[in-house]
C-alpha cells in the first residue's frame, strides 16, 4: 500500500509557473520533479523515492510531463509525470499541505485565514476533468438473474443481476425518485469483473404497485437495500447512485456502513430544503424562464405561491386526466435543465412568438447536422421546455424481462383488484407523484442529515462525479459534501450538466468503476 501514490490534476491547461497559498502570503515554485506523494488512504505525506522513468501510464487528461516545467494537455496514453505535491481548489489555485501544517498556528490568529486554511488542510484532491474525452459504455449484456421480492404486505421490488456471479458485488440506485433502472446502467460496470444489482425502487418500473405512495419512504427504501444484499447472499458490496441515488447511497452508508465497500456518487442531491427551494421556488427558474412558464401554465394563479403542493393534490387527484397533465408538465421541467446544451440554436422573437432558429455564429456543417436530427424527431418551432431525447433521459423503462436467459427467484406476485389501476399507471405519473411525493415532505430527512451522518461513513471510500454546469444538483451540493468528506475524490467535469450520460461524466463514471477494481471486498 506504501507504494500507491494519490495523483492530483491542474484545474486548468496551462498551470502557473507559481502560486499563492491561500493561508501564507509566501509564494513557491512549482518543482520540475514529484517530491512528496500521499500515501493512498492516508492524509499523510511523505518523501518520495521513486523512479519516475518507469511510471506507468496515467490515463488522466491534464498532467505533468517528465522533466518538464509547465503544465499541457495531453489526452495520450504515454508514460507521465504528475505532481503530487499540490492540493486544488476550484479557482484552480494550490496549497502545499506540508506548508499548512508548518502555518497552521498563525494560520489561526484570524477567523478567514483560519478558513482557507482548513480547507487547504483538509481536502483531498478536487480535480478538474475533461468532457472532450472519448469512452464507451461496455456492451450490452444479460441478465442471468431476475426476479421479485417481497419487501412489505404491500410492496415487491424488481431487480436482475447482470455480469460475473462470481464477481465483485455492485448495486445501482437509480435517481427519480421513481425513474426506474435499465439495462444501460449496467453497461457502467465491466461484466468480467463485477456482479451487477440492478432493482426497482418502491413503486417504480417493473416493482408494484406502481405509484403507490403508501409506506414508501427513504428508510423504508434503505431497509430494501438491505434485503436485497442479505437475498442475493452478498457480504459487502460497491453502491453507485447519481441524483436521488445519491441520497439513498448516502442515507444507506450511513445506516450500514458495514456493507458498502465504496461509494461512486454522481450529481449530488442531498434533498435539503434549500436544493428543493432552488427548484420549484427561486433559482433555477431564473435560468429557464421559458420551461418554468410553461411549468406554471398547468396551475391556476391562486395555486402559484406552493407549487409542490399545487402539484401534489394534482398528481394525487381522482381525474386521471389532471394526474397525467401535471404529470407531464413536471417531468418535462426536470428532463428540460438535466442537460448542458450546446444546441447551434438560439432564441428569436419573431413578433408573434418565440422561436429557435440557426445561429449565424455555428459552422454550417454543425447546423446542418443540427437540423437534421430536428427533422428525425426533436421537437423545434415554438420555444417550449421540452424534454431531450428519451434515448439520452435518465427517466428509463425497467429492465425488460424479454431480454433476460435467466430465471425469476419468484413469480411475479399477485395483484389484487385494489392495486390494478396503480400497477397500470404509466410510468411517467408514477415518477412524477414519487418525487413530488417525497419533495413535499423533505426526502424524510432532517436537515442537513446527510451531512452530519457522514462520520457513520468516514472511512468508505469515495469518488464524486460532478458536472459544472448541473442545473438540476447545482455544483455547490458536491462541494458541501466535499468539505464535509475530504476523504472522497471530487471530480469536477466542465461543459456537463445533470445526466450521467454526458460524455465527460459518463467517462468519469466508467473511470471510477475502473479505479475501484482494485478495491479487494
Amino acid at each position: 500500500m506504501a507504494s500507491s501514490c494519490s495523483f492530483l490534476v491542474p484545474s486548468s491547461p496551462v498551470f502557473p509557473s507559481h502560486a499563492t497559498l491561500p493561508h501564507s502570503s509566501k509564494r513557491w515554485r512549482l518543482p520540475a520533479f514529484c517530491e512528496y506523494v500521499r500515501v493512498r488512504g492516508s492524509m499523510k505525506w511523505r518523501k518520495c523515492s521513486r523512479d519516475f522513468s518507469s511510471s506507468p501510464a496515467m490515463l488522466l487528461p491534464l498532467t505533468r510531463v517528465h522533466n518538464r516545467g509547465q503544465w499541457r494537455d495531453s489526452s495520450s496514453r504515454r508514460k507521465q509525470l504528475l505532481c503530487t505535491r499540490c492540493c486544488l481548489d476550484e479557482a484552480g489555485g494550490m496549497s502545499s499541505s506540508l506548508e499548512a501544517k508548518k502555518n497552521q498556528a498563525g494560520a489561526k490568529k484570524s477567523s478567514s485565514t483560519t478558513a482557507s486554511a482548513g480547507a487547504g488542510e483538509k481536502a483531498m484532491p478536487v480535480q478538474e476533468a475533461e468532457a472532450s474525452t472519448s469512452g464507451t459504455l461496455y456492451p450490452p449484456s444479460v441478465s442471468h438473474k431476475k426476479g421479485y421480492l417481497e419487501v412489505s404486505s404491500l410492496h415487491a421490488i424488481y431487480y436482475e443481476v447482470f455480469g460475473n456471479p462470481k464477481g465483485r458485488p455492485v448495486v445501482f440506485l437509480h435517481g427519480g425518485p421513481g425513474a426506474g433502472c435499465s439495462e444501460r446502467h449496467a453497461r457502467f460496470f465491466d461484466p468480467q469483473h463485477y456482479r451487477i444489482v440492478l432493482f426497482d425502487q418502491r413503486g417504480c418500473g417493473k416493482s408494484s404497485p406502481r405509484g403507490s405512495l403508501e409506506n414508501n419512504t427513504t428508510w423504508d427504501l434503505v431497509a430494501d437495500i438491505e434485503k436485497l444484499r442479505l437475498q442475493l447472499g452478498v457480504t459487502r458490496w460497491m453502491v453507485m447512485g447519481g441524483s436521488w441515488g445519491v441520497t439513498l447511497a448516502l442515507a444507506y452508508a450511513q445506516s450500514h456502513p458495514k456493507s458498502v465497500a465504496a461509494l461512486i456518487l454522481r450529481g449530488v442531491c442531498l434533498l435539503r430544503p434549500q436544493e428543493i427551494d432552488w427548484f420549484y421556488k427561486q433559482g433555477a427558474n431564473a435560468l429557464f424562464p421559458f420551461g418554468w412558464e410553461e411549468l406554471l401554465s398547468v396551475l391556476e394563479s391562486s395555486e402559484r405561491n406552493n407549487i409542490l403542493s399545487s402539484y401534489y393534490r394534482r398528481l394525487t387527484s381522482s381525474d386521471t386526466s389532471i394526474q397525467q397533465q401535471a404529470a407531464q408538465a413536471w417531468l418535462r421541467w426536470e428532463m428540460g435543465l438535466s442537460f448542458f446544451s450546446t444546441s447551434p440554436f438560439v432564441v428569436s422573437w419573431d413578433g408573434q412568438q418565440y422561436l429557435t432558429i440557426p445561429s449565424p455564429l455555428v459552422a454550417p456543417e454543425v447546423t446542418q447536422e443540427s437540423s437534421n436530427q430536428t427533422r428525425n424527431g426533436k421537437s423545434r418551432g415554438r420555444l417550449t421546455g421540452s424534454s431531450p431525447s428519451s434515448s439520452q433521459t435518465e427517466t428509463k423503462t425497467a429492465p425488460s424481462s424479454s431480454s433476460s436467459s435467466g430465471t425469476s427467484s419468484r413469480a411475479q406476485p399477485s395483484i389484487n383488484q385494489s392495486q390494478s389501476n396503480k400497477i397500470n399507471m404509466s410510468s411517467q405519473l408514477a415518477q412524477a407523484r414519487l418525487e413530488c411525493h417525497y419533495f413535499v415532505n423533505g426526502g424524510f430527512l432532517e436537515d442537513n442529515q446527510l451531512l452530519l451522518g457522514i462520520p457513520k461513513m468516514q472511512s468508505i471510500p469515495g469518488i464524486i462525479v460532478q458536472g459544472r454546469y448541473d442545473f438540476v444538483c447545482p455544483l455547490v451540493n458536491a462541494f458541501d459534501l466535499h468539505r464535509a468528506w475530504p476523504e472522497a475524490q471530487l471530480r469536477i467535469v466542465p461543459n456537463a450538466g445533470h445526466s450521467m450520460y454526458e460524455q465527460g461524466i459518463m467517462d468519469e463514471l466508467l473511470r471510477a468503476t475502473e479505479t475501484f477494481k482494485q478495491l479487494e471486498y
